[in-house]
């Protein structure tokens, strides 16, 4: 089977074994395959998905891995025999010690039931009990330990959300003489591979479980939105169909029947979605989900088919774009593989701005002297490439993990498509409200760009944020470790057109408009330019106080003459808040860029415009940007 290991160190455990910490390194394989069936009177029962990774301490010791059964569940299964016990394990040196058991707690108490077994590495083990395992009306856990060497990967999980009821890993501490446990959703892992075989004339045929809801935190007053909910079937009846029942705030309950196709047999899980929801006032309103009546019949279980989520609704939100700084230099072998995944997250995206700072793992020759400056975001304690930032938020909730761990600062490792995709649909979820608009003029004779931004607030700030403006280049050419000598580097940031950490706002009824100019470098190719602007905090104290409110992102305006305008009988130019006419033309007039109307030239050689800003002057027909100044 094939291992690959992809990031050594990746999260440091809080676990203290004489004294040292310990960092849990992780190997990905492909899923092993289950080779038993369940009996007709039997079903699983456990919380893990797909068996994906193998996980270790990187120490020699005994390890465990268990799950638990809540006393809830024990009753609800009491009397009912666990006869096998499945366990992924992951890989290991040959012949080890290895133990099922099943333990009234976690303190130390004796084992209700142990037995040895010849484990398989990298496969589901199953361990047929000896004496089955009557269930009774106390909780209890279920697991197994294993004796194992330094570079040994024994625990087998997922790369689900962890349940905390099915995560549990621990290490004997030889000082402590005793087992040290911990969450391994703590530190930004999945669940064990452990599952249950209950057997019995008395399960349940009908128990659906309404594991989670997701839906927007923020949503915008009088717009439709979704929710999707993912219901397991915990007993031994296929479900074909279901309901769902929802209710927002005191609104009347409204039902759905949900058709499982293919049928959802027991231990699997189905997602469904809920559409055309609304909420027409401000407010946060509780949205209740319930499932019921599986295949039309009676739940036997009804604790555990309820989920209530709290949306707030807002009539002044406005669109949300995303800020995705990513930290890659040409040294760092890694960085090809996170650019691809990063190409094939944002293919179909129009939501995220993409920029790269050539920095964070050394420098190379697309380095600028901001991308050093903004290394503060990684917290201290060194930085590492590849490495990103979203919108400058601490990800620490979200199980985002850096070189040492769990992040305390904006910066984090992105180690995994799914996580990153994640963290996007977080900041996504995030109410924003302030707008923002770019327009550009590109002069090809002096190369000089002309970057206007404009927006407003929806909403009282505490305090005045910063603009930034960043211009980017793709297609340059490159060496790039582990891609090459002709490796495409795209996304580079080229210059910061504001200051480093950005230039304060001023807001006129609740709106600003700011103007940059700079001349692009001779090497600098415009047509592969890009503008990326954002509104965000600064705090220069505190890099988790930065957070960006909003971005917008736009190709430069490229391949037409711009300042100037020339037709076979009339050549325009804008000098300072002139616009001069040189030449024959019939009709010649001004608009904002919006459209409205500012001056009708009426065949004079020059008309003098009031407001600076950008202008759209159309004459005989052909239109033109122009800047005033």
């Amino acid at each position: 089977m094939r291992r690959v290991l992809l990031f050594m160190a990746l999260a440091m455990i809080s676990l203290t074994i004489n004294a040292q910490q310990l960092r849990p390194n992780f190997v990905r394989q492909h899923a092993p395959v289950q080779k038993a069936t369940v009996a007709e009177n039997s079903m699983e029962y456990g919380y893990c998905g797909e068996f994906t990774l193998s996980l270790g301490f990187g120490m020699k010791g005994t390890m465990r891995a268990v799950m638990e059964v809540p006393a809830a569940d024990a009753a609800k299964y009491a009397g009912v025999q666990i006869t096998t016990v499945k366990v992924g394990l992951g890989t290991f040196a040959s012949n080890p010690n290895a133990q099922l058991l099943i333990l009234p707690d976690l303190d130390g108490s004796e084992p209700i039931y142990s037995q040895s077994f010849t484990p398989v590495s990298n496969e589901w083990n199953e361990v047929v009990l000896e004496t089955p395992y009557t269930i009774g009306q106390d909780g209890f856990f279920v697991g197994y330990q294993i004796d194992c060497t330094a570079n040994n990967y024994p625990f087998g999980i997922d790369e689900e959300t962890a349940n905390p009821l099915g995560d549990y890993v621990g290490y004997y501490d030889a000082e402590e003489g005793a087992f040290m446990y911990l969450h391994l959703g703590s530190q930004g892992f999945g669940n064990n591979s452990i599952k249950l075989v209950l057997t019995g004339d008395n399960l349940p045929q009908y128990d659906l479980v309404l594991e989670d809801v997701s839906v927007k935190q923020y949503v915008k007053t009088g717009e439709v939105f979704s929710l999707t909910g993912q219901v397991k079937n915990a007993a031994t009846q296929t479900i074909n169909t279901f309901d769902v029942t929802y209710q927002i705030g005191d609104a009347e309950a409204q039902t759905q029947t949900i058709t499982a196709y293919g049928g959802l047999a027991n231990a699997q899980t189905y997602t469904f979605s809920i559409d055309n929801l609304v909420i027409n006032e401000d407010g946060t309103k509780d949205i209740t989900v319930t499932v019921s009546n599986p295949n039309g019949m009676v739940d036997e279980s009804e604790a555990d088919n309820t989920v209530t989520k709290a949306v707030t609704a807002l009539s002044n939100l406005v669109p949300r774009k995303v800020l995705l700084e990513n930290f890659s230099t040409a040294q760092c072998g890694n960085c090809p593989r996170v650019h691809e995944m990063f190409n094939r997250i944002l293919a179909d995206r129009s939501d995220v701005a993409w920029v790269v700072h050539h920095s964070g793992f050394g420098t190379d020759t697309y380095t600028i002297d901001a991308s050093n400056k903004y290394l503060w975001f990684y917290g201290g304690g060194g930085t590492y490439a590849p490495a990103a930032m979203l919108d400058r938020r601490c990800l620490k909730e979200l199980g985002a993990e850096g070189a040492q761990g769990t992040v305390t600062a904006p910066v984090f490792f992105p180690a995994s498509e799914g996580d990153v995709e994640d963290y996007i649909s977080y900041c996504l979820d995030q109410p924003a409200f302030i707008s923002l608009k770019i327009e550009d003029v590109y002069n090809e004779d002096t190369r000089e760009l002309t970057v206007r931004v404009t927006g407003e607030t929806a909403a009282e700030l505490e305090k005045a944020p910063h603009i930034n403006i960043f211009l980017t280049e793709n297609g340059l050419v490159g060496y790039q470790s582990g891609g090459g000598n002709s490796y495409k580097h795209n996304h580079a940031i080229r210059k910061v057109m504001t200051a480093t950490w950005g230039d304060e706002l001023t807001f006129t009824d609740k709106k600003f408009d700011v103007t940059y100019t700079c001349t692009l470098d001779e090497g600098w190719k415009p047509e592969n330019m890009s503008v990326v602007a954002f509104v965000a905090d600064y705090n220069e104290k505190n890099y988790n106080e930065c957070t960006v409110h909003n971005t917008e992102f736009k190709e430069l305006e490229y391949g037409a003459a711009v300042g100037k305008l020339t037709n076979d009988q009339c050549r325009v130019m804008s000098i300072n808040k002139t616009v001069n006419f040189t030449g024959k033309y019939n009709n010649a007039a001004v608009y904002t860029i919006d459209g409205r109307l500012v001056q009708v030239a009426n065949g004079k050689a020059c008309i003098t415009l009031d407001n600076a800003g950008v202008y759209i002057v159309v004459v005989d027909g052909v239109s033109h940007k122009v800047i005033i100044k």
